[in-house]
């Protein structure tokens, strides 16, 4: 009885796909690959990149964890992107123009919100080897 009692209870169905699958060996290297393949279209396509950018998000996001994404949060590299994009928020107050041009401005620089998921997920490969 203090055997049973002892066992962690296992993940049963679906979640157990989707844990064993989001640990795989080629899950992680799909989420390695797709900042390459950003890489290699800046040259040619701006509009691969930003499909890359999507895929690489739809792989990204299950193997965040968010306590140690958060944590990361912490360091300059990882917060000085969002105060840019914050910056840049702030900087439509006082814009002159319709609301729509003004929020185009903002385009760009939305683009710096990658960079603390690519430096978490580089923290994290790197501490796995």
């Amino acid at each position: 009885m203090l055997e049973a009692a002892r066992k962690t209870p296992e993940k049963s169905g679906i979640s157990a796909v989707i844990a064993s699958t989001v640990g795989s060996r080629g899950w992680l290297l799909t989420v390695d690959v797709y900042p390459a393949l950003v890489a290699a279209a800046i040259p040619w396509s701006t509009s691969a990149v930003g499909i890359f950018i999507f895929l690489w998000l739809l792989a990204l996001i299950p193997t965040v964890e968010p306590p140690a994404f958060l944590s990361s949060l912490k360091r300059p590299a990882f917060w000085l992107p969002l105060a840019f994009v914050g910056l840049a928020l702030a900087g439509t107050l006082w814009a002159e123009g319709p609301w729509s041009i003004r929020l185009q401005g903002i385009n760009p620089v939305t683009k710096l919100l990658v960079i603390p998921l690519l430096l978490y997920h580089f923290e994290r490969s790197r501490r796995a080897h």
